[in-house]
């Protein structure tokens, strides 16, 4: 049985994306939930403070726009809220020069999580399908794994439409982006794995 708390979990909306949640969800909210700490403070009606892990350990939360900016843009292609993800645009926050440490940008959340409306916006504001991530692969990959067919098939239509050197020029646009911060925190998480810290 997993955690009933998961729904509203804060950690989620912080990590969107990242794949250490994955390591929390399965040795926390899908594993042994009683021992989370962020559980055991909602049971008792106790403040559960924003950085605080299952395990009892604390983070640095960054409080820069740019942190927050990409953390609320990845919880919203989770969520599919296509209006929040055109916002992002009107604030001039590139969804092109974000990735995850894994470097997953929000066209290939969106390929892998099957939201169509969403890769179409991107496509649409010449986000480019040719990027890869840290272990090679494209949003059209990440969709077909995925099963999202229709996803596959329009960022296969782009990509054809655009030629090999969008990508040398994104690739080397994406590696100079300011992703310290987020890549900092990602960092601290993974080295306070709950397999260190029970």
């Amino acid at each position: 049985m997993s955690c009933t708390h998961t729904t509203h979990c804060e950690l989620y909306v912080q990590f969107a994306a990242d794949p250490s949640i994955e390591l929390w969800k399965t040795h926390y909210c899908d594993g042994d939930y009683k021992r989370c700490v962020r559980y055991e403070r909602s049971l008792k009606g106790q403040v559960v403070p924003l950085n605080l892990l299952p395990n009892g350990k604390e983070i640095v939360i960054a409080t820069d726009d740019y942190s927050r900016g990409i953390h609320a843009l990845f919880n919203a292609i989770q969520k599919n809220r296509l209006p929040m993800v055109k916002a992002f645009l009107k604030t001039k926050m590139s969804s092109e020069k974000v990735v995850n440490a894994e470097g997953i940008t929000p066209l290939m959340y969106a390929a892998g999580l099957g939201h169509y409306d969403i890769v179409k916006f991107f496509l649409e504001h010449d986000c480019n399908p040719h990027h890869k991530n840290r272990k090679g692969e494209r949003a059209v990959e990440m969709a077909e794994q995925a099963g999202h067919k229709k996803c596959a098939e329009i960022l296969q239509r782009y990509m054809n439409k655009t030629s090999a050197v969008e990508e040398v020029e994104n690739h080397e646009v994406v590696a100079e982006t300011k992703v310290g911060v987020m890549s900092r925190v990602l960092g601290f998480l993974r080295g306070s794995s709950p397999e260190i810290a029970k």
